[in-house]
């Protein structure tokens, strides 16, 4: 009887408190000069033409900029804030 098991390793994440916000900023404005100007929004072509267009740049500029949150194998990802204010409620 062989019983294996699978690891999956875990999702990774966008670290956001980690980012370059003024490298951000140059990217995200460089992306979106790329795109037609605003105008007026007549038809429902245009309105998922200019959703797609702004969705887009926005995820190419986190993917450039944004970086990937590796945790450690070790880590507890159950472990919540509001766990730590309630342990640190708990240990007043």
């Amino acid at each position: 009887l062989d019983i294996s098991v699978l690891h999956s390793s875990p999702p990774s994440k966008r670290n956001f408190r980690m980012t370059d916000w003024d490298k951000f900023k140059e990217i995200i404005l460089d992306k979106l000069n790329l795109i037609p100007p605003p105008q007026e929004i007549t038809s429902r072509a245009q309105m998922n033409t200019a959703v797609d267009d702004l969705t887009a740049a926005i995820q190419k500029t986190i993917n450039k900029v944004v970086p990937i949150n590796k945790p450690c194998p070790s880590s507890r990802r159950w472990w919540t804030h509001e766990l730590s204010q309630m342990k640190k409620t708990q240990n007043r």
